[in-house]
């Protein structure tokens, strides 16, 4: 759940970060190319999809039991499996 955090956190900073480029270095590269196609995908679809993915990780990690190792679950159904 770290990680998942980290990168809605990732995608938080990268938006602020496009949306102030032009206030933080006003003689540089703006965000004008992201309201073009094919880049204004990102913004619009990408960084919307990818924080609903992360959040989608986290409340399918909270559902998880406590105590669970990814690999014992798998063992459990293979042995049901072949018997």
């Amino acid at each position: 759940m770290i990680w998942n955090a980290l990168g809605i956190f990732d995608l938080v900073e990268a938006v602020a970060l496009g949306t102030a480029s032009r206030v933080i270095h006003p003689g540089g590269i703006g965000a004008d190319l992201m309201t073009v196609l094919p880049l204004s995908v990102v913004p619009t679809f990408l960084v919307p999809m990818f924080f609903i993915f992360h959040i989608i990780a986290i409340e399918q990690a909270r559902r998880w039991p406590v105590g669970e190792v990814a690999g014992s679950r798998n063992a459990g159904m293979e042995a049901r499996v072949s018997a």
